[in-house]
């Protein structure tokens, strides 16, 4: 095989985890024929911020997708994304329910659900409970965009 070498392309990175995903992205890219490591389905998580909704929510995903929705990433390790997100919500509270929430003339839609009461994640000061009307869409958004600094560097 070293007879059949053209030439040498490197790439130089600063530390061993932007080596691990250039390495995985470089594999998913060129697909070489014998590789056994970094083979498998999983990528690198990404956080995800669901911009699409009025509401936004904040999940943990694998593969990003191209709609309208914010991504931070990618992240090598899935434990310290959550550790993250746990230390975030301490600071900003955001919400973590999966319920559709709409908001229309100062009225709060939720589908499916019937709620009056916020939830414990209110009474904690982890939600801002967005369900019962008790924050804006106004406010909701102000603590979003201090996640959104703060994932990008602005601490």
């Amino acid at each position: 095989m070293v007879p059949q070498i053209d030439n040498i392309e490197y790439i130089e990175v600063s530390n061993n985890i932007e080596a691990l995903i250039l390495e995985n992205n470089l594999i998913k890219q060129h697909k070489p024929r014998y590789n056994i490591l970094l083979k498998d389905d999983k990528s690198f998580v990404y956080i995800k911020i669901h911009t699409t909704e009025q509401f936004p929510r904040i999940t943990i995903v694998r593969r990003p997708t191209k709609d309208k929705n914010l991504y931070f990433g990618p992240y090598t390790s899935a434990n310290r994304i959550k550790k993250l997100l746990q230390f975030l919500r301490g600071i900003f509270p955001y919400r973590t329910c999966r319920m559709s929430i709409v908001i229309e003339e100062k009225k709060t839609q939720l589908k499916n659900i019937d709620r009056n009461t916020p939830c414990l994640d209110y009474h904690i000061k982890k939600c801002g409970a967005p369900c019962t009307a008790l924050t804006t869409p106004e406010e909701y958004q102000h603590t979003i965009d201090g996640i959104v600094s703060f994932l990008k560097g602005n601490t």
